[in-house]
């Protein structure tokens, strides 16, 4: 008997894609389909019909499937004994951490690692959530990742779902659904380099989309500080000269140094302080990852994991300075 679990939601869009990339794997493989379904179902996805939509979409896909429902309490957690209960039953055991409070796929993550389970996935979106066709393709607009379990519960594993969770949640926070060329670009290359490093098949890869936004924010920064009007006067009687593209991170860098240590009063431009550092590291990093001459360099997860870090807290400080992060929204 194969079963499959997986968490309740109430977008239905979700179930759908889900059940479709569930059994398209498993076809994949060259394995039968599902005999049961147990779903950890919130009060949200099993009140109002949702439990039955929901079994409806799985039966679409997955025919005469048996299906078990546990409930999970308010804060996503799932009593010991019903969890325990529904792993000890006999057959080959299939974990997809796609839907649900982020606490309730956690523990399902722990308690199929726990038991030593190897079928345990996700399913990541490659493209925006709007720009999914009536028949999505597996690999072209989503993928189904597996899941590395933990080999050692006493010490986490260096990238594991956590971080996949944790990363992703950033992004989505930092960018919101802002759906604007320059920034959606942005995301989309942030969000390709999480699932890569998570997978880890080439961090290379991970390092060079995470870094995509790199060179030409160097441009912007430049920018907003030659029509800001504060720091355009300031570097004018300090005779710093910013329209220059020959060392434009090199420009910036001296400006931000020369402003703090002379004036340093205009929050908005001081919000940015740190912005240059970063992207200056970044773009040292990105130059080793596109350029064939230095394919020597292997890079290794901890690298991908730094790269990812300074990213993220660059996009951090760009959206707090609200008026920088405008006039990123209006670039194509």
């Amino acid at each position: 008997m194969r079963i499959f679990y997986t968490i309740g939601n109430t977008n239905l869009n979700t179930v759908k894609l889900d059940a479709k990339a569930a059994c398209e794997k498993s076809l994949e493989e060259g394995k039968e389909g599902f005999d049961k379904i147990v779903l950890f179902n919130t009060k949200q996805s099993h009140e109002k019909g949702m439990l039955q939509k929901q079994i409806d979409i799985y039966r679409e896909h997955m025919k005469s499937v048996r299906i078990e429902e546990i409930m999970v309490d308010e804060d996503g957690m799932i009593d010991g004994r019903k969890i325990s209960a529904v792993f000890d039953e006999a057959g080959e055991k299939y974990v997809d951490l796609t839907n649900g409070p982020k606490t309730t796929t956690a523990l399902l993550y722990l308690a199929a690692s726990l038991i030593s389970i190897e079928d345990i996935y996700f399913l990541s979106l490659k493209v925006h959530p709007q720009e999914l066709p009536e028949d999505p393709i597996l690999g072209q607009h989503y993928d189904y990742i597996k899941v590395s379990r933990f080999g050692d519960l006493s010490s986490l594993a260096k990238i594991s779902y956590f971080d996949l969770i944790y990363y992703i949640d950033e992004v989505n926070e930092i960018f919101g659904d802002n759906n604007d060329s320059f920034l959606l670009r942005t995301k989309k290359g942030l969000l390709t380099a999480i699932s890569t490093f998570f997978i880890g098949d080439s961090y290379r890869s991970a390092v060079s989309d995470a870094t995509t936004f790199v060179e030409v924010t160097i441009s912007y920064l430049l920018d907003y500080l030659n029509e800001n009007e504060t720091a355009s006067v300031f570097a004018e009687k300090n005779k710093i000269i910013l329209n220059t593209q020959k060392d434009p991170i090199g420009a910036i860098t001296y400006f931000y140094r020369q402003y703090s240590e002379k004036d340093g009063s205009d929050k908005n431009i001081m919000s940015l302080i740190t912005l240059p550092g970063l992207l200056s590291a970044l773009r040292n990093y990105r130059n080793i990852a596109a350029h064939s001459g230095n394919i020597a360099h292997d890079f290794n997860g901890e690298e991908a994991r730094i790269v990812l870090n300074m990213a993220i807290e660059s996009l951090r400080r760009m959206r707090s300075n609200q008026e920088f992060w405008n006039k990123l929204k209006e670039k194509r």
